[in-house]
C-alpha cells in the first residue's frame, strides 16, 4: 500500500502464481492491482482533503475492530488527522475515519478532540 501527498492509496497484493518455473527458483509471486469499485486503474482511496503534505497524516487502523469475512482478522479503517493550531497557542485534532465495511466501500464518521 502506498499512501500518496494528497492522501490517496495505491494497493497491490501478491500471491502465488500459476506460472511454472524450475526446481529451486522458490515461489512465483503475481502481483495484483487492488481497484476502486468500478474503475480499470487508479488509487483503491482516493483521498483528496488537501493538495499535499498528507502523507504522515493518513493511515490505515483497527479504529472499529469489526473481523473480516475471511481470515477472523479486524479490517483496517482509514483515518486521516488533522492538526490544527489555535490562537491561544492549544491544539485541535481532528480524527476523521472511513469504517472499512469489507464491501468496497467506508462509511465516514468525524471525531474532534481539542488537546491543550
Amino acid at each position: 500500500m502506498y499512501v500518496t501527498d494528497i492522501g490517496s492509496i495505491t494497493t497491490w497484493t501478491n500471491a502465488r502464481s500459476c506460472a511454472v518455473g524450475l526446481e529451486g527458483n522458490g515461489l512465483n509471486i503475481a502481483w495484483r492491482q487492488g481497484l476502486l469499485q468500478g474503475t480499470t486503474t487508479g488509487p483503491t482511496h482516493i483521498g483528496g482533503f488537501a493538495t499535499s503534505g498528507l502523507r504522515q497524516r493518513v493511515f490505515l487502523a483497527r479504529v472499529y475492530g469489526e473481523a473480516a469475512y475471511f481470515g477472523g482478522l479486524p479490517r483496517h479503517d482509514y483515518v486521516y488527522i488533522e492538526h490544527l493550531k489555535n490562537t491561544d497557542g492549544t491544539h485541535k485534532f481532528n480524527v476523521k475515519v472511513w469504517k472499512n465495511t469489507g464491501e468496497h466501500i467506508c462509511q465516514r464518521t468525524v471525531v474532534t478532540k481539542t488537546v491543550y
